[in-house]
């Protein structure tokens, strides 16, 4: 833990913020309007340079350096939802990645609480914590604890890989987050003359649990129409996306969200 604190130290002397945040956008099926923001932390040291969460996600999933680093995200995206509030900015949720030890942290609705009450944080309903599709593989009575300790104090749930080859679909019945990311290569069946169908399947099925459905990789507007008429949430565009909108995949900083204007 002394190497880890000097470790810390060091990267803080260097003027570099040991922990940034990032929003990808999310955007209206229907107009094509952003209405969400998708965050994840880059981790900075000066030992191993940025990690993002592919590369810290598996080791943060069951320990409790993920939980401190969830809360550390946590009061950052608090800093984001409060002044896009007091900007007047029209938005659903900021979204926060979550490790699966935030989801069986004890204790977890009085540390929420507790955040909540020492930044004098007001919009809780404005954040979701994105949680991986293996939670739903702990659809035991401590993870709906996790659950329902989250949606107590006010916050959202997002699950993302939906569509996946290990996505146990059967299992959002008893463990029903509020919001579903589906997978890219799912959303490109669309394209797929024999298979197109099950697209919308799954976001009428997801749907008519009450949750609602972001689409990743949406490549066309074809595709985000199709999306739309099955009552899709949102899309984020695919990085070939060539279409009329002006939507972009890459995420941005905290600066450039709050800059974002409206039309």
């Amino acid at each position: 833990m002394q190497q880890l604190d000097m470790y810390v130290k060091r990267t803080l002397r260097a003027g570099i913020p040991p922990i940034e945040m990032s929003y990808q956008p999310i955007y209206d099926c229907y107009n094509g309007g952003q209405i969400a923001w998708r965050g994840a932390a880059r981790v900075n040291s000066v030992i191993y340079g940025v990690l993002t969460p592919a590369e810290y996600g598996e080791a943060a999933d069951m320990s409790p350096q993920g939980v401190e680093l969830t809360f550390a995200c946590l009061r950052k995206a608090m800093q984001t939802v409060t002044s896009m509030r007091l900007a007047l900015r029209r938005f659903r949720w900021v979204s926060v990645f979550a490790s699966a030890s935030f989801l069986l942290c004890d204790g977890l609705y009085d540390r929420l609480t507790e955040t909540i009450k020492q930044r004098q944080f007001s919009y809780p309903e404005n954040i979701c914590f994105e949680l991986g599709e293996d939670v739903l593989q702990m659809d035991t009575p401590r993870a709906r604890k996790g659950l329902s300790d989250i949606r107590a104090a006010g916050f959202k749930v997002a699950v993302r890989g939906c569509g996946n080859r290990d996505f146990p679909l059967l299992s959002l019945v008893g463990f029903t987050p509020d919001v579903v990311f589906v997978e890219e290569d799912f959303t490109a069946l669309l394209s797929d003359r024999n298979k197109s169908a099950v697209v919308p399947a799954l976001i009428r099925l997801a749907r008519s649990l009450g949750i609602g459905v972001v689409a990743e990789g949406a490549y066309s507007d074809d595709c985000i129409r199709e999306l739309n008429k099955n009552e899709c949430v949102g899309f984020i565009p695919s990085a070939a996306y060539s279409g009329k909108l002006p939507c972009k995949r890459a995420a941005v900083s905290t600066d450039a969200v709050l800059a974002y204007k409206e039309a």
